[in-house]
């Protein structure tokens, strides 16, 4: 036998032998049947984290996942998706032919999303003794720009969402029969009227809408990024 015949052979028991991280990670959720849901978003006012946090509990009903209550200190394990926005100014400058030149700032939003479950673990520092929260499955998008508005965000966030149902569901199984949902509050009859705005839950009708068709048929999914908005005064006239 060769020694390079046996350098490779044993190359090949070693990376059969070595699992790749990503199964070490999915392994991870085996187990996992209930879970509370964090969502933190940073740099930017018009998406609802309450939004992104529904449509993940719903995610985790539908999958067979008893989804935890929010509590102080938190219920472990946690499912916790961090959007971090900036605001960003792209300098364009045309030159044109008959010398003249205009310039203009373009705004932009960069963001990252990362989605990541968290579990109580004992502390390996003095300073973290008795228990700690480490991370034991994570994803992330790339850093992203966009010059058009915040839809990326929801998009890249329910990819992330689609990837955690695809892991869990591949240590786990599939078969699971929904977990109960908690029940609307019955409305109050004595409320005269609501002092809170209401905003339409666009990002949270975008993953709700999408989730489902994006998992079973991604390539039949077409997003339309063209919008109306609705004059007040002719709705009203029309009425």
């Amino acid at each position: 036998m060769s020694r390079t015949f046996w350098f490779v052979a044993m190359l090949s028991i070693a990376v059969v032998a070595s699992p790749a991280p990503a199964l070490a990670q999915n392994e991870a959720l085996r187990g996992k049947t209930g879970m509370s849901v964090y969502v933190s978003i940073y740099g930017i006012n018009d998406l609802n984290p309450a939004e992104f946090r529904l449509s993940l509990e719903q995610q985790l009903h539908d999958m067979g996942i008893t989804v935890l209550p929010h509590a102080d200190p938190p219920n472990f394990p946690v499912l916790n998706l961090t959007i971090n926005v900036s605001a960003l100014t792209q300098r364009t400058t045309i030159v044109y032919s008959d010398g003249r030149v205009e310039s203009s700032n373009l705004p932009l939003l960069a963001y990252t999303s990362r989605l990541e479950l968290r579990q109580l673990a004992p502390g390996r520092t003095a300073a973290m003794r008795p228990i700690e929260d480490v991370v034991i499955w994570s994803k992330a998008t790339d850093p992203q720009t966009t010059a058009t508005t915040a839809w990326k965000i929801p998009r890249d966030a329910m990819d992330l969402a689609i990837q955690f149902v695809n892991a869990w569901q591949q240590v786990n199984g599939s078969n699971h029969p929904p977990t109960a949902d908690k029940p609307m509050p019955l409305p109050n009859p004595n409320v005269i009227a609501s002092t809170y705005c209401v905003r339409t839950p666009i990002a949270f009708a975008m993953l709700r809408f999408c989730a489902t068709a994006r998992t079973l048929r991604p390539s039949e999914v077409f997003l339309s990024t063209s919008c109306r908005i609705a004059n007040t005064s002719t709705m009203n006239s029309s009425t």
